[in-house]
């Protein structure tokens, strides 16, 4: 996938709808590659994000543990290290405590905080270039999101999660209001507000969904000028094209109807984590024209040993969808068999790449989901 480069500031970077059914058309084949493994040895490995930068040339992770907070690089082409960023000393000196990371280029890798700020960073000359308070362009009464995990940047338009002030995931109006605002970049003025939550989610009244306020977003094939987004409990896409609103189902062959809970059940219990089925990440790719997603089904609490499961080990399928979101494969991976970790995938031209946990400390390895059209 190819970053494009933006200008901010001083920094030059590259820069209630209808609802229609959607079952599987099987008109693709989903494989896996062989594995592909980095010597990470030099590096400090453990990483939570992965982006290829610069014509897929090189691939920058980004680890943060106890062992230290660090911005690794790679020559993806040549699979080879090439050097680590340290950034903990970086973060203290500016006040910054960080949530996330959205790579660029070698010249703007931008990182997400706590406090709702944004700041830019340039790996090359290991300096900062740029912070800036996002709720600076936020009409009242919203704010930055509290579920703010994987802002998303393209062309110069920054997607983020915001929520009305004083309101939490318990309160009805929560879900009757926007949760997804877009910031020019480049010109910095007042966002624009989308999304709207499926009447599932309005519905809801001192009974919840597990993880309600979460919910996965992007911008679609269409470009900035649309945004998907994926909610938890719900098959339905929203699909939002300029100023006009559709919900899609999609539903997973997988899927099972969501439990609802109430507060006090959400609060003090761990299983249902474990056991209930939900939707995840959904991910365009321009090159292939189709759209990823992500499901994770329910499941048994025990094992057969009658130990509760690991929630960080369960199975997964993967939808492929068209560029109208119509079902053309879905696949289910087993953990146990495959390794793969969908949390930390990353995409690139030529497919979506996995994080492999092999058990090696020095190793870093991936596989390639390939997706194939079936001839007829």
């Amino acid at each position: 996938m190819k970053y494009p480069v933006f200008f901010i500031l001083a920094l030059l970077l590259f820069s209630c709808g209808e609802k229609s059914e959607n079952p599987v058309s099987r008109q693709v084949e989903i494989s896996l590659s062989d594995e592909i493994n980095i010597d990470v040895s030099e590096a400090l490995g453990s990483y939570s994000n992965y982006f290829l930068i610069e014509d897929e040339q090189y691939l920058v992770t980004y680890s943060n543990s106890k062992s230290g907070v660090t911005l690794d690089l790679f020559d993806w082409k040549k699979k080879q290290f090439v050097e680590s960023v340290p950034m903990r000393d970086i973060f203290l000196k500016e006040g910054f405590f960080t949530s996330t990371v959205y790579a660029i280029n070698r010249d703007s890798v931008i990182f997400f905080d706590s406090n709702k700020h944004l700041m830019i960073f340039n790996m090359k000359n290991k300096s900062v270039t740029s912070k800036i308070d996002l709720s600076t362009y936020l009409p009242e009464p919203y704010i930055v999101g509290y579920e703010n995990l994987k802002p998303i940047i393209k062309n110069g338009q920054l997607l983020f999660r915001v929520q009305k002030d004083n309101h939490t995931y318990f309160d009805k109006e929560f879900y009757q209001s926007p949760y997804l605002a877009i910031l020019d970049l480049n010109e910095l003025s007042e966002v624009k507000l989308v999304g709207e939550f499926p009447a599932s989610y309005q519905e809801m009244n001192d009974t919840y969904f597990l993880n309600s306020q979460r919910l996965e977003f992007g911008f679609g094939l269409a470009g900035t000028s649309q945004v998907i987004s994926s909610f938890r409990s719900d098959p339905a896409l929203h699909v939002n094209n300029i100023d006009q609103n559709t919900f899609i189902e999609a539903p997973s062959q997988y899927m099972s109807k969501p439990s609802k809970f109430t507060q006090e059940e959400i609060n003090n219990s761990s299983d249902s984590w474990i056991t209930e089925g939900h939707y995840n990440g959904i991910i365009a790719h321009p090159e292939l024209n189709i759209y990823y997603r992500f499901y994770v089904p329910a499941q048994e609490l025990l094992n057969s040993q009658g130990e509760k499961k690991n929630p960080a080990s369960r199975p997964f399928s993967v939808q492929v969808l068209d560029e109208n979101f119509k079902v053309l494969e879905e696949k289910l991976f087993d953990y146990n068999e495959t390794k793969l970790d969908f949390i930390v995938s990353f995409l690139a031209k030529d497919g979506l790449y996995f994080a492999i946990e092999n058990g090696e400390e020095d190793i870093m390895t991936f596989k390639k989901l390939s997706v194939t059209p079936i001839s007829e």
